[in-house]
């Protein structure tokens, strides 16, 4: 089961702007959090939200 990522505005100027191996670095990360969003990701700043329902929109 997939999941969907939405990405901020703004993420995607910035992914404009960015060098080409920096996207795909990036790119990489995003698609992998698609396919498991609750894996654990040392260094990853990514915070389970609160409040939610048990259904849950995952936002990079």
């Amino acid at each position: 089961m997939n999941f969907e990522v939405k990405l901020h505005p703004d993420t995607v100027k910035f992914l404009v702007d960015q060098d080409p191996d920096t996207k795909d670095r990036i790119k990489t990360g995003i698609k992998n959090l698609e396919i498991d969003p609750f894996k654990s990701r040392s260094r990853s700043g990514i915070k389970k939200l609160k409040g939610t329902k048990k259904e849950m929109t995952c936002i990079a």
